[in-house]
Formats: C-alpha cells, sequence, structure tokens
C-alpha cells in the first residue's frame, strides 16, 4: 500500500496520539483563494514508478524491501513490501529496522560537518591532530593523514586491508592498532582505495572533540533532531527491536533466513546504523537541505563534493544515461553525467542491502532497503531516475511550473568535474 505523506504517520497512531479534536472543535476550513492542482507530472511519474517497483520485486524473490521517495522536501511515497522473514507473516512496514551497511558512511561526513560548522574541527586537520597516538607506517607521513583523506577512502592504506578482522568483530581499538602497522600502499591524497577500518578513524576523532562517544554523538546531532525515531547504531539495540528484518542468504538457489551478526557494528560510522525507512526519508529530507536547522548547505555541499576519481561502482547506473565520470566526496559517491549529478551510496552486510541516492538539483531522492542479496536495489535506483526524467519533460521549468504542488528549493549547478587518479575498487 501506498500512503502520501503526511497521512503516513496516522498510519501508525489511534486519533488521541494523533490529537485529533473532537468534531465540534475543529474550525472550518477556509475558502481556498484560488484554484490550485496537484502536479499531473508527479502523479503520473509515482503511478508509474510504482507499477514498476511491483514488477521488479515479485521478479527478484527477494523476501522484503521498503522504498521512500522524497521530492522538494516532502515524502511522497513510502511502502513496505513482502515479509520480514521468510516463512512467517509479518510484514514490512514504514518501521520496520534493517541494517544500512556502508550507507552508515554518509552520517559520519556529515556528523564531521557538523563539526566544522561548529568551529570545532577543520576538513584539513590532521588526524593526529585530535588522536595522539595515530601513527603510519612510514612514520613520517603520520601527520599527512587529514580528515579529509579518511573520509574520502584517500588515507593511502590498502584497499580493504583488515577487513576481514571487521567479520570477525575484533575491538575497534585492536583493529586500529593492526591496520597502523600496515605500510601505506601511496601516499595520502593520490589514490581512492575503499576501506571500512580506516573508515572508521573518524569515530575517535569525533569523541575527542566532543567528549562524547559516537553513538550519543548521533543521536543528539542527527537522529533525535530529524525525528528518526527506530534508528539505533549496535547490536543490542537492533536485536530489542520488534519490527526488524531478518537477514537472509542465497542457498541451493532460494534465500534462507541466517542470523544478525555483530560484525559493522565495531565500526559503526562505516557500517553499523540501523534504520526504518521511515528514518531514511528524514533523512533524504536533510540531504536534499530542507532541514537547515539540523544540516546547514555548507555541509551538505562539503561531504558532496568530488575530492577524488574512481570508477562507478554501480553498473546499473548506465540505464540512466552515458558517459558518466565517477568520484568519491566525502562519505558520498558522485556521479557525473553530461546534464545530470547523481549522490549516492549503497551497502551491503550479513544479508542486508541497501541504496540511497539523490539528484540535488531536481530535489528527488530515493532509499531502498532490502533484507537479501540482489541486484534489485541498485537496478531499482537507476531506473528510478531514467523514470523520472523520462516523466519530465526537458521543456518543463519547475520554477515556473503552472502546478501549485511542492515548493521547489533553490536549483544549484554541477559540482566541479576535477579529479585525482584512482584506483578501481569493488566495494559498496
Amino acid at each position: 500500500m501506498t500512503f502520501i505523506m503526511p497521512l503516513v504517520l496516522a498510519l501508525f497512531m489511534g486519533a488521541d496520539e494523533r490529537g485529533v479534536a473532537p468534531p465540534e472543535l475543529i474550525p472550518a476550513p477556509p475558502k481556498p483563494l484560488g484554484k490550485v492542482r496537484t502536479d499531473p507530472f508527479q502523479e503520473r511519474f509515482i503511478k508509474d514508478f510504482e507499477k514498476h517497483l511491483d514488477d521488479a520485486f515479485l521478479a527478484s524473490n527477494v523476501p522484503g524491501a521498503a522504498v521512500a521517495i522524497v521530492i522538494d522536501g516532502n515524502v511522497v511515497f513510502i511502502k513496505g513490501m513482502g515479509v520480514r522473514q521468510i516463512g512467517k507473516e509479518d510484514s514490512v512496514d514504514a518501521h520496520t529496522a534493517f541494517r544500512i551497511a556502508s550507507v552508515s558512511k554518509g552520517f559520519a561526513s556529515i556528523l564531521t560537518g557538523l563539526q566544522v560548522g561548529q568551529e570545532k574541527i577543520n576538513w584539513e586537520d590532521p588526524v593526529k591532530k585530535h588522536v595522539p597516538q595515530f601513527r603510519t607506517n612510514p612514520e613520517d607521513l603520520s601527520n599527512s593523514v587529514t580528515i579529509k583523506h579518511i573520509l574520502s577512502h584517500a588515507s593511502g592504506f590498502p584497499y580493504q586491508a583488515y577487513s576481514t578482522l571487521v567479520e570477525d568483530g575484533l575491538r575497534r581499538d585492536v583493529m586500529f592498532r593492526r591496520l597502523q602497522s600496515i605500510k601505506l600502499s601511496r601516499k595520502p591524497g593520490e589514490i581512492h582505495s575503499y576501506q571500512n577500518v580506516a573508515y572508521s578513524l573518524i569515530e575517535p576523532v569525533l569523541e575527542n572533540v566532543a567528549a562524547c562517544d559516537y553513538q550519543t554523538l548521533l543521536f543528539d546531532q542527527i537522529f533525535r533532531p530529524l525525528n528518526m525515531q527506530d534508528a539505533s547504531v549496535t547490536y543490542d539495540e537492533m536485536m530489542a527491536t520488534q519490527n526488524k528484518a531478518i537477514p537472509h542468504a542465497r542457498y541451493r538457489k532460494r534465500y534462507v533466513p541466517v542470523s544478525i551478526s555483530r560484525s559493522y557494528y565495531n565500526v559503526a560510522a562505516a557500517g553499523g546504523i540501523n534504520a526504518s525507512i521511515s528514518d531514511m526519508a528524514e533523512w533524504m529530507k536533510a540531504l536534499l537541505g530542507h532541514r537547515q536547522d539540523v544540516v546547514s548547505s555548507n555541509v551538505l555541499d562539503s561531504v558532496f563534493s568530488p575530492v577524488i576519481r574512481t570508477r562507478v561502482r554501480n553498473s546499473a547506473f548506465s540505464r540512466f544515461d552515458y558517459p558518466r565520470k565517477g568520484h568519491y566526496g566525502m562519505g558520498w559517491r558522485v556521479v557525473e553525467y553530461p546534464n545530470d549529478t547523481l549522490i549516492y551510496h549503497g551497502g551491503y552486510a550479513n544479508g542486508f542491502k541497501s541504496e540511497v541516492a539523490l539528484d540535488k538539483n531536481k530535489n528527488v531522492a530515493i532509499c531502498i532497503l532490502t533484507n537479501a542479496p540482489n541486484r534489485f536495489a541498485n537496478k531499482l535506483v537507476a531506473n528510478f531516475f531514467k523514470k523520472y526524467k523520462d516523466h519530465y519533460p526537458k521543456t518543463l521549468d519547475q520554477n515556473n511550473s503552472p502546478y501549485v504542488s511542492l515548493p521547489v528549493a533553490d536549483r544549484k549547478q554541477p559540482l566541479d568535474p576535477s579529479f585525482n587518479t584512482a584506483l578501481p575498487e569493488s566495494a559498496p
């Protein structure tokens, strides 16, 4: 079932909770000042996309999924599909918690940006300035690794070094000690080399700056202000959640449920967040610049700006347009086409697959969460933007549209296409 906001919350609340007044106390609505029409392009687009979504989900055999779309700061579509676990009848709904895996990286970079905005830290600060025990091999490069290098996977550590320690559930401090003993493959800033352990170095940096733990910082500065009611960042919180999706693995051409593991909670900044699709819808509002009280445009511009050249990880993006160029910003991938720039990140861990993507110029974003490994989410993101482009004529000036629908935010120019050389990578 599709819910159009703001009616979404009403489905999960009783009349008393919604604060509905008795009929005699509800004032009559004011007379309209003029004829107001909804945007027919948007209506047709949502209808067409939902049919495509239903068909794609059925063909994928994925047990459960949740999808949300935000346009111009409004949640125009939110839907749970399938079941939380094969063999059981509990359906996925708007508040079912999923692990979002590497999509967590965008939270860490924006959280860092909030500290930059408060002048507690600087993007160009050496990690060692805030974590004095930090060192590299060779040691003379220890002061060269900056916060920007960490958040753009350009610190020089070998690709995915010690990710096996993440899977083994080792403590964060143990992984950091081992990581720092390994020889850098390149000088900081020279290449993009995806790194979950190194990315999580941002946690002690932020903890020392804010004088509190990373989890507290996330709740205080992002989750609570954005009203992300189902979001959490630990294994114990996920296990205590009643309405949670169960991960699945492929076995003999079918999906079977597996246990929720502790892995990646030990690198929370890189992959440890749990969230529902309702949470992610609120997050997308902020990503599109519609929660300036929480996340400013300055922070968004910083983390979305290209830092280093990469391959385009999502091969399905060729479905949207071609040619394309890939970069990594800070916690976000940037895919540039001749006339469009997409910001996105994918995640996979413990049988959970996630994708979030946005086009800031068009003020539109989508998030897909699933509880099984499948290309369903990857393909859906690319097809979403293709359908959006097909449904909105090139000649339509949304700032001067005759249809009164949703507030249109400022359109910005595409990001600077400059880049450094980089090696291919294959992580989400």
